[in-house]
């Protein structure tokens, strides 16, 4: 049960804590008091969808803290527990704390235990212990679309439900493949001989990266090395014709002998020893420039097909776009497995779409299982709800669940230039994949007759908002017998009714209060005469700021209320005596629920 509910900071509420009873609480107020926002607050506090609109202005955040019980072997501690999340233990229940916070520019943040947890964690467990039937989910009975789920609460058994969801979706991941492979076959199909030229290409030159580096280090290293001979040679060729294509030397010999010319003087001697050191100095400084030059490594035999090599690497890379050797690789590989594609296709389509026959015969009984299930589900739930609808003050009506075959329109898939056979096969197994779906071979449709001897119409068709809102408290009450949530929350789910029968959908609350707890948004004072609890919302001035309160009332406060109800803003005193005999009413009819109903 939820124990109490704290909001701070939002709508028009700027701190407000409610601690609610375990049975039937019921919620009035004016119109426009509020009354939705506990609602909102409910939803958000359980994984709800939230914008920053929801804060309070000049508030930062808002932030609403819901505070359950719930019997030690509840899914929701089953759930908290996976997640490694402790929950208190109290009196033979557990203790769940959620808390949601809305910032004013949008952020959610969300406890549990005050753990942090994902919005999705908060989601999961807040629908384990509440459910919230509001105004829209009458409508949502409007939309055949929604009533297949309606009646799948129904079922006995899930497991055909979920091995069809399951199979389903498997065989669709494998059509999406093939769909896939099919693309890329049409597309290289139609440039093979291209492919097979550029393939057969690059396999014949056979690019790596350590070839490339090799070549590009050799052109490298030549180019160093041919610089240094050229430079050498060029040395050389300045010594040995430095003067007039001359050897140098040559000149320096002439000057010694000239020199020598002079004779024996002494003051002459050394310089004539000088020129002949020199000339012989550079004679050996000749040799020495040829000899190194000479073995300098490096030859135009090496380095030609080295330039080749990477002038046919830059090629390849223009013609594919690329800029690295890696780059080229993956492109041969991709040729490779385009080519690969269209040589073995077929044979891997082929053992594809024999898999995919055993799975769609599997899928076809599974679906045919759940069917079955279905048509039982269906007698329950129309026996069901027709016997509350007879309750509901609607003696004479019938509700009805018509079930009728899926009829999609399967994939199309394109086997052209491929075995026949392939095609041939897949024909066989379209009619399975058109008459399923991730839910099965069923579609559904609710049917009502509110009058006797009518036929029965789509709900659409016939349904007025009242008879949508009983037919809704039906289906609940009906599914209330094997349902695990903790708190049944309605809002106006009164809508459309009165009288007699507005004191019978009271009844019925208070019926699904011996098994839940039951919050109730009303505007009706027959639906109020029942509460457990009965609160009232009210908006008053608080300064220059409106705010929200919420009170829970007295048995003579509470009369009050029902009588503003019955009466309007006027207070009378036959409206209080009124109020009290709807009161009386409500517990004497509240007495005749049998014990079997009690939990």
């Amino acid at each position: 049960m939820l124990t109490s509910l704290n909001i701070n900071g939002m709508a028009v509420i700027d701190s407000l804590a409610i601690d609610f009873d375990d049975a039937l609480n019921v919620i009035t107020g004016e119109t426009g008091a509020g009354k939705s926002i506990i609602i909102k607050a409910l939803v958000l506090v359980t994984g709800g969808k939230a914008s920053a609109d929801v804060v309070r202005s000049g508030c930062s955040q808002a932030v609403v803290t819901g505070t359950f019980r719930v019997p030690a072997r509840h899914k929701a501690i089953q759930c908290l527990e996976s997640l490694g999340i402790l929950c208190p233990y109290d009196g033979g229940e557990h203790l769940i704390f959620l808390r949601r916070h809305v910032t004013s520019t949008g952020k959610s943040l969300a406890w549990v235990n005050d753990v942090p947890v994902t919005l999705q964690v908060l989601r999961n467990v807040g629908q384990l212990v509440v459910d919230i039937l509001g105004q829209q989910d009458n409508m949502r009975l409007l939309d055949p679309a929604q009533h297949l789920n309606y009646l799948d609460l129904f079922l006995t058994n899930h497991a055909p439900l979920e091995d069809v969801g399951r199979l389903f979706n498997a065989i669709m991941d494998v059509v999406r493949g093939i769909e896939r492979r099919l693309e890329s076959y049409h597309a290289a199909r139609s440039s093979e001989d291209y492919l097979e030229f550029r393939a057969r290409e690059l396999s014949d030159f056979s690019p790596n990266l350590e070839d490339y580096e090799q070549a590009l280090s050799l052109c490298e290293r030549a180019g160093t090395l041919k610089a240094k001979q050229e430079f050498l040679s060029r040395a050389q060729a300045m010594i040995d014709e430095g003067a007039n294509a001359e050897p140098l030397s040559l000149r320096v010999w002439d000057a010694v002998r000239t020199l020598e010319k002079l004779g024996d003087i002494g003051s002459i001697r050394p310089l004539i020893g000088m020129a002949q050191e020199a000339a012989d100095l550079l004679d050996q400084l000749s040799f020495k420039l040829c000899q190194a030059a000479s073995e300098v490594d490096f030859s135009e035999e090496d380095l030609g097909p080295a330039n080749e090599r990477i002038a046919t690497y830059q090629d390849f890379f223009r013609k594919f776009g690329v800029t690295t050797v890696p780059d080229l690789v993956a492109e041969q590989e991709r040729l490779s497995a385009d080519l690969a594609l269209l040589r073995n296709l077929a044979s891997e389509l082929a053992a594809d779409i024999s898999t995919l026959a055993a799975s769609v015969k599997h899928l076809d009984q599974r679906s045919l299982d759940l069917s079955k299930e279905r048509k039982k589900a269906a007698k329950t739930l129309s026996r069901r709800v027709e016997t509350e609808l007879g309750e509901l003050n609607m003696p004479d009506s019938t509700f009805a669940v018509e079930l009728t075959a899926v009829n999609r329109i399967p994939p199309s898939l394109d086997f052209k230039g491929l075995d026949p056979a392939l095609s041939e096969a897949w024909t066989k197994l379209s009619p399975s994949l058109a008459a399923c779906g991730e839910s099965g071979r069923d579609k559904v449709q609710f049917l009502l007759s509110a009058n006797k001897g009518e036929k029965p119409l789509p709900l659409q068709r016939t349904a007025s908002g009242g008879e949508l809102s009983r037919i809704m408290l039906a289906i609940k009450k009906a599914l209330a017998a094997g349902a695990e949530t903790c708190v049944l929350v309605f809002d106006e789910i009164d809508t459309g009714i009165s009288g007699k029968t507005a004191d019978i959908v009271g009844l019925k609350l208070k019926q699904l209060s011996r098994q839940f707890q039951v919050l109730c948004i009303s505007h009706l004072a027959q639906v109020a005469a029942y509460a457990d609890a009965h609160f009232r919302v009210e908006k008053m001035a608080k300064g220059a700021r409106t705010e929200s309160h919420i009170v829970r009332l007295s048995s003579s406060e509470s009369a009050k209320e029902i009588a503003r109800i019955l009466s309007g803003t006027e207070i009378t005193d036959p409206s209080i005596k009124n109020a009290k005999s709807l009161v009386e009413r409500a517990k004497r009819a509240s007495q005749s629920i049998t014990p079997a109903e009690r939990l």
